[in-house]
């Protein structure tokens, strides 16, 4: 026997005992009335377990790196280029890295986005290198109150392909493990009318 290796001694056996089973998963988390199974006849427990479960995602998902944004206000529609910084289930986007620590970013939350985020071809955007995502509200400032809902239809340009393919494959995971985990969380992709940008 190794030190720090507990003995037949120091092991006591638990009082505990299986009285009933329920199976909770992604798909009934939210429902909060679980059916008891292998309930022993002896039991007094019978039918369904009820509990309120507070269901979330904690999310390690970081990136950052510069994109253009694609933007329509007002009808002076322009490409900004923008530091963006992915953080758990948020976007934060400033001029330049410098303005981290000073200026309030703004914010693209992907709880908000509708669909995935998808390559933009030639047909609705010319410029290379660029996907688009829909949002059921707009880029806003940090406290900001949003305009009304959408959809609204971004289109964000990396500097080259791998860029752009490491900025989907980073953003469409953290947008699976949202819906997984809060399904009404994200709304269902909608068609919207498109032009070439």
């Amino acid at each position: 026997m190794t030190a720090g290796t507990p003995s037949k001694q120091d092991i006591r056996l638990t009082s505990f005992g299986c009285i009933g089973v329920c199976v909770i998963s992604l798909q009934n988390v939210h429902e909060g009335i679980f059916a008891l199974s292998k309930v022993p006849e002896t039991c007094a427990l019978e039918g369904t377990l009820d509990m309120k479960i507070a269901c979330g995602v904690s999310l390690d998902s970081t990136e950052e790196g510069f994109l253009s944004i694609f933007e329509d206000s007002c009808g002076a529609a322009a490409w900004h280029r923008r530091w963006c910084v992915l953080k758990n289930d948020c976007v934060l986007m400033w001029k330049y890295p410098e303005e981290i620590e000073t200026v309030r970013p703004r914010v693209l939350n992907l709880r908000t986005c509708r669909g995935q985020a998808e390559l933009a071809n030639s047909s609705v955007c010319i410029r290379p290198h660029t996907f688009q995502m829909m949002l059921s509200k707009p880029l806003k400032l940090t406290g900001a109150d949003p305009r009304e809902p959408g959809p609204y239809k971004y289109f964000l340009s990396a500097d080259g392909k791998e860029e752009r393919f490491m900025w989907q494959e980073k953003l469409n995971k953290v947008l699976s493990h949202i819906r997984a985990w809060i399904p009404n969380e994200v709304s269902a992709p909608q068609q919207t009318s498109s032009s070439r940008h």
